[in-house]
């Protein structure tokens, strides 16, 4: 993903199942950490650390997060969360103790793997995890009356399919 900050393009790279491996396939956080190590070596700034499939639980999510920041510090690193609408603040809030830089959101859940196998899995929704995070002492510096409003609105365009032309 391609972020504009201070008028200028940045490279956000997203290392998928960073929490987990759904398929039974090996994963240890060690492995993790070395992926981190390499795109690191290859000068990656900014890496997000993605939950792809919405099975991760809180304790791993932790587990993962403090193993990353012990090694390399937490500039640069983020976290990429996706849940049903379920476990939204056991992930967004209580899951990363509002300590997450770059978590995934996405204004009404909009977003969310095509592969996940459940159409409810998708990113935290920032209408519902921003306010929690400012209840916990969190400043997000974001405007939150404006984020029913603008939740609204993306649920509308999630709702829109765009058909193939005729």
């Amino acid at each position: 993903m391609v972020e504009r900050t201070q008028g200028r393009l940045g490279l956000v790279v997203y290392l998928s199942m960073a929490f987990g491996n759904p398929y039974g396939d090996p994963w240890s956080v060690e492995a993790v950490l070395e992926a981190l190590a390499r795109l690191k070596a290859l000068g990656v700034r900014e890496i997000a650390l993605a939950d792809t499939y919405g099975v991760a639980d809180a304790r791993r999510i932790l587990e993962v997060l403090k193993a990353a920041v012990e090694r390399f510090g937490p500039e640069g690193l983020g976290a990429h969360l996706h849940a049903r609408p379920e476990g939204v603040l056991k992930k967004g809030g209580g899951g990363l103790g509002g300590r997450d830089r770059l978590a995934g959101r996405g204004l009404a859940g909009v977003g969310g793997c095509p592969f996940a196998g459940d159409e409810l899995v998708g990113n935290l929704p920032t209408e519902v995890v921003l306010p929690y995070l400012e209840r916990k002492g969190l400043a997000t510096g974001v405007d939150l009356s404006r984020l029913p409003q603008l939740a609204e609105e993306a649920a509308k365009l999630r709702a829109f399919t765009p058909r193939p032309p005729a």
